[in-house]
């Protein structure tokens, strides 16, 4: 992962908060909106793998969390089959209901330690972000944890676009 030492403060704070970042996100927004770009079977990227027991195809949920009708963070999310059917299937049936409003509530919940890394301007990221209608030539970060529903993973991996809170 990358050199995350010399990070503007804010921003090291934004990325290794634990909390919820559906909470902070809403702390600061008269609408908060969950935008579900993608939800169903993925295949594992290769930097994926390394994460879970298995490197079969499993549930991939990917949104846009929007704050006041701003594009914020990006998020990418993997459920392992296993871990779906402990959890009754539910993480499969969020619809625009963000997945952090489901599993802070959780009392099986537990976190691993947080992962940072950026992205150059050559990016998939800046891709999007300029799709978006947010162009930047500045470096993009993001971040990912391992979730455990009692014993059973899942990733989730957040990538701040050029507007968010973050950076200001």
């Amino acid at each position: 992962m990358a050199q995350t030492a010399h990070l503007n403060p804010k921003l090291h704070e934004w990325l290794f908060d634990k909390s919820s970042l559906t909470a902070r996100l809403s702390e600061d927004t008269t609408r908060f909106q969950v935008q579900v770009l993608r939800e169903g079977i993925a295949k594992l990227a290769p930097h994926e793998q390394s994460f879970f027991a298995t490197d079969t195809n499993m549930h991939s949920r990917e949104v846009i969390l929007i704050c006041d009708g701003v594009p914020q963070v990006y998020a990418r999310t993997l459920i392992p089959e296993e871990t779906l059917a402990y959890a009754d299937h539910q993480l499969a049936k969020l619809g625009a209901t963000s997945l952090g409003a489901v599993l802070f509530q959780s009392p099986e919940m537990t976190r691993s330690d947080i992962e940072a890394t950026y992205f150059n301007p050559d990016s998939a990221l800046h891709t999007l972000s300029q799709q978006l209608g947010q162009p930047t030539q500045k470096r993009l970060w993001a971040r990912r944890s391992i979730f455990k529903l009692a014993t059973h993973p899942l990733m989730v991996a957040e990538y701040f676009l050029p507007a968010a809170t973050a950076y200001k």
